[in-house]
């Protein structure tokens, strides 16, 4: 796992083993620690004045990192801070510059990668880790366990992370430290260029396929054998965008026993394309390893933690393949609307009403019984999404559809007051709803399922574990650009026959022969999908509540026992009801997830 991390003063907790790199310097202790022999890419200048620890790649350098630590170093030297603007791709940066005893941390302007920091008072502690942050630190690194807002919504807001006062560095800052002092300072503000206005869906088809061939091009490098995590129909389409550049090819796919979970038309495409595919297989003990190795490659508690670990581990066998730099088709469902149930449910919130508080009172009242939700399980907090949800107003309804907990599970978990819960949600809700801007229902839910999403953390965890480039043309900047100039009928067309949004991207792959209809058009199969449910009532209920119970204090055994047996209810809902994913453990994840950043 390769990290950067520093500390100040020098005195503070120095690094393990193995170092590869130490920067000299006279306050602040920096250093690299790696198992592989390219940790980071340090770039140095006037007689080393002015160096550049860099991890990752500027978009349109390919997968370069030596590269793009050179241009960011001369643009520095150029144009002093104003250079750490508009600066893209998936990557963190250290300036450190002895002119003025100053040092600068930033980070991709996309959100890719995060620097994660503690300052207190005379202290500093910085890495590119979130772990190995809290691991630095001069006292205990605490985990939060009272923050309602994250059991509830499944994500941490205001740059927190799972441990009290360790935050993390977003794309829009960088950090300036200097002379015991720190200061967070905002970035330029990118203006995305003009697009000019699309006068047919032939031109947008047009352009769309330019921006993704360009995005493709630029940064699988010079790299002739790339890889693909293959999935669905977002996927497919790179693997074939990758084709039509040149590049040999390789499609990687999960392989369950329960077959029901593997991807559909993978021979298809592969016999289409000419291309060879490879079946990993998952199970159990995967997984298993994954979550006691969970804190150590990951930095985000998730509900889907199946997801990032089967990646890790699948992206860990491509790199055995030989393979340097893969592509993945992550970002398309949200910037194509994708997703069907979001599209659904958002189109459903925006044209009902409000429910009457005092109905929802009553509906809380006859529910707030633990034995309800234990007896009733996944299916009894789904009925209170939806009534929560119909209490609120738009954009809460939409934006933050999503939840994991009840207010009612962290009280019956946590054993805390319910009004106190309540209003701590109900600050931070208004809060963040409050400087939403005013579009449809269905881009705020989009944007709000974008919040939960794992999938920065699985990129940059996955990358790292395995020492493989790893990105997607969709999270380029002139492709996002493009799309969010585009009409919401160019993305879901009213009346559409196909349930699977991406309509122009579509339309793009079948009138320019990119796939067969069959591998275009195939329902979609949620990633997150797998027999996670099973593992976690069978092979993996020793691990799983071992590591819940000791990371999380006051937290009520009983409760995580309920949690771990499937109730009858719960497997009707698996049966009979089609939804985004088919798991029903949701909050077990979120509380092993976040457990495992305990500190031994």
């Amino acid at each position: 796992m390769n990290t950067i991390s520093g500390v100040y003063p020098r005195s503070l907790k120095g690094s393990g083993n193995p170092v590869l790199y130490e920067v000299s310097c006279t306050d602040i202790k920096v250093w690299a620690e790696s198992e592989s022999e390219t940790p980071f890419i340090h770039a140095r200048a006037l007689a080393d004045q002015v160096e550049v620890c860099f991890v990752g790649y500027l978009e349109g350098l390919g997968s370069s990192a030596q590269k793009s630590a050179e241009v960011l170093l001369a643009d520095y030297l150029a144009e002093g801070c104003s250079a750490f603007s508009g600066k893209f791709g998936s990557f963190v940066a250290l300036v450190i510059d002895r002119r003025n005893d100053s040092y600068f941390l930033l980070c991709d302007s996309s959100n890719q990668r995060r620097w994660y920091y503690y300052h207190h008072e005379n202290c500093f502690v910085f890495s590119t880790k979130l772990k190995q942050c809290a691991s630095l630190l001069p006292g205990k690194a605490d985990l939060q366990q009272d923050n309602s807002f994250f059991w509830v919504y499944g994500f941490y807001p205001y740059n927190q992370t799972a441990y009290k006062d360790i935050y993390s560095l977003s794309g829009n800052k960088y950090a300036v430290f200097s002379k015991g002092k720190l200061s967070i300072k905002d970035k330029k503000h990118w203006i995305a260029p003009d697009v000019s206005a699309i006068e047919s869906e032939k031109t947008a088809v047009d352009v769309l396929e330019a921006l993704l061939l360009k995005s493709i091009e630029q940064n699988a490098g010079v790299s002739s054998k790339v890889g693909v995590l293959l999935g669905g129909f977002d996927s497919a389409l790179v693997a074939s965008l990758l084709k039509r550049c040149g590049r040999e090819v390789e499609t990687f796919s999960f392989y369950y026993d329960e077959v029901r979970y593997n991807q559909a038309h993978t021979d298809t495409l592969a016999e289409y394309l000419g291309i060879k595919h490879h079946w990993v297989k998952i199970d159990a003990e995967v997984i298993k390893t994954g979550l006691q190795n969970y804190a150590d490659t990951f930095d985000q508690p998730t509900n889907w933690p199946n997801y990032l670990i089967q990646t890790e581990f699948l992206a860990r066998h491509i790199k055995k393949q030989g393979v340097d730099v893969c592509v993945t088709g992550d970002g398309c469902d949200n910037l194509f609307y994708g997703y069907p149930g979001v599209f659904k449910n958002a189109k459903l919130y925006s044209r009902l009403g409000n429910v009457p508080r005092p109905l929802l009172n009553i509906a809380e009242f006859c529910l707030r019984g633990s034995f309800q939700e234990r007896w009733i399980g996944h299916p009894y907090r789904l009925a209170l999404r939806l009534l929560r949800n119909m209490g609120k107003a738009l954009p809460a309804r939409a934006y933050l559809m999503f939840r994991i907990f009840d207010e009612l599970t962290v009280t019956h978990l946590f054993g805390k007051d319910l009004a106190q819960v309540k209003a701590d949600v109900k600050r931070v809700e208004d809060d963040i709803c409050k400087d939403l801007p005013d579009k449809s229902a269905a881009w705020l839910a989009y944007q709000g399922k974008a919040a939960i999403s794992p999938n920065r953390a699985k990129l940059v965890g996955s990358s790292d574990s395995a020492d493989l480039a790893l990105f997607s043309p969709y999270m380029d900047r002139q492709v996002k650009a493009f799309v969010a100039s585009l009409p919401e009928n160019l993305l879901r067309p009213t009346g559409a026959t196909q349930d699977i949004g991406k309509y122009i991207l579509t339309k793009m792959a079948e009138e320019k022969g990119y796939l067969p209809a069959e591998v275009i058009y195939q329902p979609k199969l949620a990633a997150v999908d797998a027999p996670i449910d099973d593992w976690y009532r069978a092979e993996l209920k020793p691990i799983t509540k071992e590591i819940i119970t000791s990371g999380l204090v006051n937290i009520s055994p009983s409760g995580v026992d309920a949690l771990l047996q499937e109730t009858l209810f719960e497997k009707i809902y698996k049966k009979y009801f089609d939804t985004a994913d088919n798991l029903t453990t949701h909050v077990l994840s979120l509380l092993v997830t976040q457990s495992a950043y305990r500190l031994k």
